[in-house]
């Protein structure tokens, strides 16, 4: 049997001379709308095309949609055992376009195009893949020969997303949320409530409030969180039950330097940043979980006063030591040793100070001691699919941008580096005259 490369959707045989492939509708998104026990799934339609120059001994034409969902639970150095490793097959289609015991022996020469049209249901958990787990869904055409000769297979992989917004309205719902950290710093953060993976922009407002003055909020750091959960049921001959969580980050963190003191302050903190297609949407299935949250660390400095350590002060050291040590310390401009008498004995005591701490010799100064603690805070975020109709708003925006950008971009100035969005859609370089001469230097 030959069986094409995941990219292909053709096979081609030139013996021969047999031409396969499979043809999905162009308004064919792979999207489900709504929640998975509501939702009324998509429509799968297509043709599988079939070309041969001459007439074709076959036994059967099939078209198969087939979904499965693996996972590989197993330690880090064996992840793959089997007995850590669980597949299912959650949907399966099968359409007969040509058979032998009914249809005939042979296929005429020329080229023949089968159709296929049929709903896939709501619940289908979307499309997703890393190195313990995938859900993948493909489509398969299998031309079947006589013996002796190979069979013919060719198959394309449909990529399944759920959106859970309509077309019309957008992502206006908000998070809000507040309380006090250790009765020390309050917090009041709005977080929307879902966001696109297709450059969905995600904005959060923060307000922090302190009591004390001597507490200072030293930074906030952001980023989104992607739990993602694999299990096994254990229902498999030989298979164990067993689960790993993986926490990624798949946009990295950002920090955001304060250093100050927020004492009954309205100030608000917004921060924002967008999503891209290599973000997950949220999963819910028997042997994958995925969620997203957004997570923030807030990192406060308390500077808290106390009195100088007179432990220096107080110690008692004989005439002899005294004179090792000053004799040692002559050639230090760093530390300055300070003697002087009590006047009811003529015991010897010092105090000492360097270029980082100094005390006097009464020792009456205090000493700042600061304490850093950190205080985390997480808010689910749900990560969906846009609609079929904001997708096409949102691609004909970028035709126009993109149009507007080469109309208008000098590649004879010079500008800043590009951001993200604009770099993809830089216009191509000019072109030059073959025949202009270039001055070599």
């Amino acid at each position: 049997m030959k069986l094409l490369d995941r990219a292909s959707t053709t096979a081609f045989s030139r013996r021969n001379c047999i031409s396969l492939e499979v043809i999905l509708d162009d308004d064919f998104d792979g999207i489900m709308y709504g929640l998975p026990e509501d939702s009324p799934g998509c429509r799968l339609k297509g043709k599988v095309v079939l070309k041969n120059s001459r007439a074709l001994s076959v036994r059967y034409l099939v078209f198969m949609f087939l979904g499965k969902i693996s996972v590989a639970c197993g330690p880090a150095m064996s992840a793959t055992r089997p007995d850590y490793s669980e597949t299912q097959t959650i949907y399966r289609k099968q359409c007969v376009f040509h058979s032998s015991e009914t249809s005939g022996k042979k296929i005429s020469t020329g080229i023949h195009e089968y159709c296929f049209d049929f709903d896939l249901p709501g619940h289908l958990p979307s499309s997703f893949k890393r190195v313990r787990g995938k859900i993948e869904y493909t489509c398969y055409a299998i031309l079947a020969r006589p013996m002796f000769h190979s069979d013919i297979t060719v198959k394309k992989i449909v990529i399944l997303n759920r959106c859970l917004t309509n077309s019309i309205s957008p992502l206006q719902q908000l998070n809000s949320i507040g309380d006090i950290f250790d009765d020390k710093v309050g917090y009041q953060i709005n977080t929307p409530v879902a966001a696109y993976r297709e450059g969905g922009l995600v904005t959060a407002e923060i307000k922090l409030k302190t009591s004390d003055p001597h507490i200072v909020v030293e930074s906030i750091e952001y980023g989104l969180k992607e739990e993602i959960n694999y299990r096994t049921t254990g229902e498999h001959l030989m298979s164990l039950v067993a689960s790993i969580d993986e926490n990624i980050f798949p946009l990295g963190k950002k920090k955001i330097m304060l250093n100050r003191p927020l004492i009954n302050t309205s100030e608000s903190i917004k921060i924002s940043f967008r999503l891209c297609p290599w973000v997950n949407c949220d999963v819910d299935s028997e042997l994958i979980y995925i969620e997203h949250k957004i997570v923030f660390t807030v990192v406060v400095i308390e500077n808290a006063h106390t009195e100088a350590d007179s432990s220096f002060d107080d110690t008692e050291f004989d005439d002899d030591y005294l004179d090792a040590l000053s004799s040692d310390l002559n050639q230090t401009e760093q530390l300055v040793l300070v003697l002087y008498y009590h006047p009811c004995d003529a015991t010897v005591r010092f105090s000492f100070s360097n270029n980082v701490l100094r005390r006097d010799a009464s020792g009456a100064s205090g000493n700042i001691k600061k304490k850093t603690k950190s205080y985390d805070l997480e808010i689910p975020l749900i990560v969906t699919t846009k609609s079929a109709s904001r997708r096409e708003r949102s691609e004909n925006q970028s035709q126009e941008l993109l149009q507007e950008i080469a109309s208008t971009h000098s590649y004879h100035s010079i500008d800043e580096p590009p951001t993200y969005a604009m770099a993809t859609m830089t216009p191509s370089p000019p072109a030059y005259p073959d025949d202009e001469e270039v001055d070599e230097e």
